[in-house]
């Protein structure tokens, strides 16, 4: 399933682990007068499609490669967050000259052994005592208490899109996005990347966005202070603003 909105050049947007097309509204809806935006949920998470298997990165790669077929586009402007940097990172490796600029938001690079045991330890719990366990551990990765607090509605909306998927394809995910590792593919990206995250997003936060930063020969840094691993929904206005500077520069 995909939508479209907006009119002009294409920007295509990936989501992430636990995540679907929506995540993107907010930020789609700002930038939808520039550009032809176009939004859709990953293999194995639309509510008509329960595929779970053959979840790899490899073939979440090659079903953008079979959208761009679908919606005849030449060349297009790729942002993914999180597991969908991913997809979009390895997708302009394999095909770069459909890929005229990219965004990576929150996206994990260079783990360390002791982050590597920590996300074996997530999934463990996923798979043995259900995500619900989990649920927690998630949500203050993704928001403030303050954050949480002060904006119930948006919460409740996160969990809403995580209950309309398949407990097994959101344990699959995160598999996937714990296994990859993006490191070997930047040295190889020549197009101009912005690399955005929040300050303090866990596994993704400044640092690991300057590593990021610091192997691609035309990268763009953006740090948003104060902010975690939930940016689309949090401040999708600030998502949105540094985007649009991006894109308009390439």
């Amino acid at each position: 399933m995909y939508l479209e909105l907006g009119a002009g050049d294409p920007v295509v947007f990936v989501h992430g682990i636990a995540s679907t097309h929506a995540t993107w509204e907010a930020v789609r809806a700002r930038l939808s007068p520039y550009f032809r935006c176009v939004t859709y949920d990953l293999r194995g998470h639309d509510l008509a499609e329960r595929q779970k298997s053959m979840l790899t990165v490899d073939t979440l790669i090659d079903d953008l490669e079979q959208l761009r077929r679908t919606l005849g586009l030449e060349e297009m402007r790729l942002v993914g967050h999180s597991l969908g940097a991913f997809v979009v990172a390895g997708y302009a490796v394999k095909h770069p000259s459909r890929v005229r600029a990219l965004a990576l938001l929150a996206a994990p690079a260079g783990r360390s052994e002791a982050d590597l045991q920590a996300s074996a330890q997530l999934i463990a719990a996923m798979k043995t005592d259900g995500l619900q366990h989990v649920m927690p551990r998630l949500i203050d990765s993704w928001y403030s208490s303050d954050f949480v607090k002060l904006h119930p509605d948006v919460l409740e909306r996160r969990l809403a899109e995580i209950d309309s998927i398949n407990d097994e394809v959101v344990t699959r995910t995160y598999e996937i996005y714990y296994q990859t590792d993006i490191t070997p593919w930047l040295e190889k990206l020549a197009l101009p990347t912005l690399v955005m995250t929040g300050r303090y997003a866990r596994g993704c936060g400044a640092d690991v966005a300057r590593f990021i930063a610091s192997r691609l020969s035309k990268a763009s840094l953006v740090i948003l202070e104060g902010q975690r691993n939930g940016v689309l929904t949090e401040v999708p206005e600030r998502v949105a603003a540094e985007l649009l500077r991006f894109f308009r520069e390439h």
